[in-house]
């Protein structure tokens, strides 16, 4: 099976004096970007994989390569 996933993630707030720093800021200074949907938590490693995972004990998981199309904007491809 061949799938691809492409992840647009919104960082969004209150009205604030500093802007928030993007995707690929987060990524370079710590490391890694994570985030959930409530069900699934999507991981970003710094060295290119990426790891998605259940919330729960039970659910899907994936681990692949994810590539950088925009500052906040990621594309996952694995077979």
């Amino acid at each position: 099976m061949f799938y691809i996933l492409t992840i647009f993630v919104l960082l969004s707030g209150t009205s604030t004096i500093e802007e928030l720093p993007s995707i690929t800021e987060i990524i370079d200074t710590e490391g890694q970007f994570a985030f959930t949907d409530g069900s699934s938590i999507y991981l970003l490693m710094a060295d290119g994989t990426f790891y998605l995972g259940p919330v729960s004990i039970s659910g899907r998981s994936v681990e692949e390569n994810w590539t950088c199309l925009d500052t906040n904007k990621f594309e996952v491809i694995g077979l």
